[in-house]
């Protein structure tokens, strides 16, 4: 379920495919989700090649909404030929099941899904 979910990101920020990435999220049913929308399309925009590696630390499920805690790293090479960079951080993900089928509906930071 969220895991998948998660584990869809991943490979879809490898891939750089932006329609992917932004099929994983429900950006409607997130505060300020249509601001997030535009950082994330800068972001692989902005970006030559992503890989993210998620270890999951926690995770809960409570009725129709999970909340998976992970210690990211991501590894970004940008587009313009700057220096490729890697960050680790603790970031939240809560999903939720709309229109029959799990999307996450916050990411806390989202600043993760920047360039430094």
């Amino acid at each position: 379920m969220a895991s998948q979910l998660l584990q869809r990101l991943g490979l879809a920020l490898k891939g750089h495919s932006q329609k992917t990435v932004l099929a994983v999220f429900d950006f409607p049913q997130m505060t300020r989700g249509m601001l997030f929308r535009e950082q994330i399309t800068n972001f692989l925009f902005q970006t030559e090649s992503i890989r993210l590696h998620a270890n999951l630390m926690e995770s809960a499920v409570d009725g129709a909404t999970a909340t998976m805690t992970v210690e990211a790293e991501m590894e970004v090479e940008p587009r313009n030929g700057g220096a490729h960079s890697r960050r680790s951080e603790r970031v939240t993900f809560v999903a939720a099941r709309t229109g029959g089928e799990w999307k996450f509906i916050d990411v806390q930071p989202r600043s993760f899904f920047s360039l430094p």
